[in-house]
């Protein structure tokens, strides 16, 4: 049995992953409260979680099943070398992407984190953006797997 298991709210795995199937997706969490990259990646691991990854195309659909039409910080990073994104904390390379098109460009020199569902001309993209971490978003954790 395959189950791809995600939560909107509540911070636990759905019954499919607890009950360890084959195969089970992080678990996502929408955060409600808009912060700056750096503080909702700390309130994450606070919370024992971490800032969400993507390592699929499936995920990717998951996380957009979460958070609908907001805009929000995931764990994507290249503040520590440019143009090399990695995922916090883990710093393992974006192995899958789902960058808009043009992006990432770093525009203005000072956009190093990673905000999914970037709605430059579609609702609900799915989308990826370089985006300044200082700016305040909605976040989405996740159960370190």
């Amino acid at each position: 049995m395959n189950c791809f298991g995600y939560v909107i709210s509540g911070g636990t795995p759905d019954t499919c992953c607890a009950a360890g199937t084959t195969h089970c997706g992080p678990a996502y969490t929408l955060m409600h409260e808009e912060l700056s990259w750096s503080d909702a990646n700390a309130a994450c691991r606070a919370a024992g979680m971490e800032l969400a990854s993507v390592h699929s195309a499936e995920e990717n659909d998951a996380l957009l099943a979460t958070v609908a039409s907001n805009t929000v910080w995931i764990g994507g990073s290249d503040s520590a070398y440019k143009g090399t994104w990695v995922w916090s904390p883990s710093g393992t390379p974006l192995s899958y992407t789902n960058w808009a098109s043009g992006q990432p460009d770093n525009s203005g020199g000072t956009q190093d984190c990673l905000a999914f569902n970037y709605q430059l001309y579609v609702t609900n993209s799915g989308k990826w953006d370089d985006q300044s971490c200082t700016g305040t978003k909605k976040y989405v954790c996740q159960i370190p797997l």
